[in-house]
């Protein structure tokens, strides 16, 4: 059985039934490519923050080193 996958935004985007629904809400082709380069860059943004955070000691194992 071939192995799923979602499809890509470029497949997404010539697609003739998205495109009618694009036109009905005056949405055009930039505006969502727009919008995806705009919450790749946040995600991104908030895993570099994750990352970060979890590479900080946490405040419980700070507080029981010193004994608190």
């Amino acid at each position: 059985m071939p192995e799923r996958r979602e499809p890509s935004l470029k497949e997404l985007l010539s697609d003739p039934i998205v495109r009618q629904l694009m036109a009905r809400d005056g949405t055009c082709e930039r505006q969502v490519r727009s919008l995806a380069v705009s919450v790749r860059r946040r995600m991104a943004q908030q895993r570099r923050l994750t990352v970060a955070a979890q590479a900080l000691p946490s405040r419980s194992r700070s507080h029981a080193a010193c004994g608190d």
